[in-house]
């Protein structure tokens, strides 16, 4: 151990770079790929509905997808649509529908225009066996990771990993070298 401490002493440049170089590829990272904030809007069925899964189904079908991509800004394809809105049945008359963006306005702009689609596809009355469904909160304070908190985690693992990868190379280097290996 002696040893790896006086070659480590010798390379602390080299770990120093190699630590900097990992900050920078966590902070790099958490700028590509920033973090997804997810809201969620409310919607009550009557008592009379038994069968809220049908209704689940329903709220997440392409007719209720389509129809509210044209109140969803910036415009995203379906299958972004679908990949990132998730409905669920949270009691007997109550649905979520929750959607993900990568801005609070957007994760809260999907999930409303999904639950209004909905509401709208289900009391229409060009649709069999309407159910007068409504909307009981619309979505709101979008949560999840912040940017800051993102890049400082991501950035902070760059850091560890980078330190890792740097020691790791001073003992592969360092048993090459006669010095090292000589004790000297």
């Amino acid at each position: 151990m002696g040893r790896f401490v006086l070659s480590a002493r010798r390379r602390w440049a080299a770990i120093g770079a190699v630590a900097v170089l990992g900050l920078l590829a966590g902070a790099g990272y958490a700028a590509v790929s920033p973090p997804v904030l997810t809201s969620n809007a409310l919607v009550v069925l009557p008592a009379s509905i038994h069968d809220t899964a049908t209704q689940v189904v329903i709220a997440g079908s392409n007719p209720v997808l389509t129809a509210a991509l044209r109140s969803v800004h910036p415009a995203v394809s379906l299958r972004t649509m679908r990949n990132s809105v998730e409905v669920k049945s949270l009691s007997p008359s109550v649905l979520s529908i929750s959607a993900q963006g990568k801005t609070a306005a957007q994760a809260e702009g999907t999930a409303n225009a999904v639950a209004n689609t909905y509401v709208a596809y289900v009391t229409s009355p060009r649709t069999a066996g309407t159910v007068q469904a409504r909307l009981l909160s619309p979505a709101a304070n979008a949560s999840g990771a912040s940017l800051p908190g993102h890049l400082l985690v991501t950035g902070g693992l760059g850091v560890l990993l980078g330190l890792l990868i740097g020691a790791i190379a001073v003992i592969v280097f360092s048993r090459s070298d006669r010095r090292f290996q000589s004790g000297k």
